[in-house]
């Protein structure tokens, strides 16, 4: 059995001592670095707080500035005169619109109107003599007599080859014997027979379309459409159910043709889409010059419960 002597208990407290001692030195030195690092987090805190606090008071300082700037007279007056400019250029939209359906209207009839005139100058036959001829709004009428029944017929299908025509009827009648001086009947008075007849016919051409997004206070939230369209065809108005317009979003409200109200199944149509349009679509049929205005208020956003 081994025996310990005082000068073995001394070592072993002196080794003791030791490495107590080298501990407390490593968890100081451990104790100061996190000193260290909680000052400088402490400092950057406060470093960061007071630029931010600095930044918001030079933020708010050019705000006032600006508050202050804009309302002064001037810029009120500015204000002003960009709502008159936003009236002054949907005025111009609308007379510009005016124009060119004034113009298509021009330039259609005088080009048909010549059409017409070339094409009878070089059909008609000597046993035909014109009465009358008019143009108006797409509809042309010409009126005459012949000596031939089968005249106006063949000369009106020759000018038909020149110039399209739909809903046309050709009316001839036979004029009474009795009004020419010829007291014979019709039956045997075939030398000194005398036909009047009239043709009505529509032009198949061209219609201008206007359409219009109107949004609130008569804002106009997407650019004019203007265009030539064929006549007798079917318009088709898709993506209308809703507009984004400056980062805001509006809804159809209403729509109008030529200043009436469309039916409310035709509404509904635009507002709600289908499988092939999705946001909302409208059809109207092109019987002439069509003003299509289109009424949008600003979207309800719903809020989730």
């Amino acid at each position: 059995m081994a025996s310990y002597g005082k000068k073995d208990f001394a070592k072993r407290d002196m080794n003791f001592f030791s490495e107590f001692t080298a501990s407390s030195q490593a968890f100081a030195r451990a104790a100061g670095w996190i000193v260290v690092f909680s000052i400088a987090v402490v400092a950057i805190t406060v470093l960061f707080c007071i630029y931010k606090f600095v930044d918001y008071g030079i933020v708010n300082s050019k705000v006032e500035t600006y508050d202050k700037k804009f309302a002064t007279d001037e810029y009120k007056n500015l204000k002003i005169d960009a709502e008159e400019l936003t009236a002054k250029a949907a005025s111009t939209n609308q007379y510009s619109y005016v124009v060119q359906s004034m113009q298509s209207t021009v330039d259609k009839e005088e080009g048909v109107k010549f059409a017409i005139i070339s094409s009878i100058e070089e059909h008609i036959p000597s046993n035909v003599i014109l009465t009358g001829y008019d143009i108006d709004k797409g509809q042309v009428k010409i009126t005459g007599e012949a000596h031939s029944y089968y005249a106006p017929t063949e000369m009106i299908n020759m000018i038909k080859e020149d110039v399209e025509f739909t809903n046309d009827n050709l009316i001839i009648t036979r004029v009474d014997p009795s009004e020419l001086g010829d007291s014979e009947s019709y039956a045997f008075n075939y030398v000194s027979a005398k036909y009047s007849f009239e043709f009505v016919g529509s032009l198949v051409s061209n219609s201008m379309v206007k359409v219009s997004y109107i949004g609130p206070d008569s804002m106009i939230i997407r650019d004019l459409q203007s265009e030539q369209y064929e006549t007798g065809k079917v318009f088709v108005l898709s993506d209308i159910a809703k507009i984004t317009y400056n980062n805001q979003t509006y809804t159809l409200t209403s729509i109008l043709v030529n200043g009436k109200t469309v039916s409310p199944d035709e509404l509904a149509a635009a507002q709600t889409g289908s499988a092939s349009y999705e946001n909302g679509v409208y059809k109207v049929y092109i019987a002439a010059d069509t003003k299509i205005d289109l009424y949008y208020d600003v979207a309800v956003v719903e809020v989730a419960n």
